[in-house]
């Protein structure tokens, strides 16, 4: 939506007609696991898709999957969320110290993923709030409870 190289767009995926129980099932241990890489990227696109919908967000953020550190699990910038391929598609979390290799096998790693692009893509939102992409209502934080403005702001 943006031209200066932004992810914010319209990203079609294979599962663009299922409805959001069959989405979420795709994401149990026996259905994730057998899926080639590009079905999980895919996967990992349509939720990103129907939150950033949800949100209001204009266009959502593209999903990718890149080499990242063992310690990360993904990041956001610019309309696009990236996400640590190892554990996202394996399982697997590399570590590297004093020379050695080490590898740590995430049993959940479907759950990881999903939470992961979930996370990353509460960062996109809050990006096109803060450059004024999208308004809405100003929230505050008083005396223990939730207050809405019933005027908008713009950041």
């Amino acid at each position: 939506m943006n031209s200066n190289n932004s992810g914010f767009g319209y990203h079609p995926t294979q599962y663009a007609r299922l409805n959001n129980g069959q989405l979420y099932a795709m994401f149990r241990e026996s259905i994730y696991s057998r899926l080639e890489d590009s079905e999980k990227l895919d996967l990992l696109q349509e939720t990103v898709n129907r939150d950033a919908l949800e949100k209001g967000m204009v266009g959502a953020p593209q999903v990718q999957f890149a080499d990242l550190p063992a310690t990360e699990s993904g990041n956001a910038a610019n309309g696009y969320i990236t996400v640590n391929r190892d554990m996202a598609t394996r399982g697997i979390q590399t570590l590297e110290y004093n020379g050695q290799t080490f590898y740590h096998q995430m049993d959940d790693y479907n759950v990881q993923a999903l939470n992961t692009v979930l996370h990353e893509d509460e960062h996109c939102f809050q990006e096109q709030i803060i450059n004024g992409t999208i308004i809405i209502p100003l929230m505050i934080w008083q005396k223990s409870t939730w207050q809405m403005i019933l005027h908008t702001a713009r950041f």
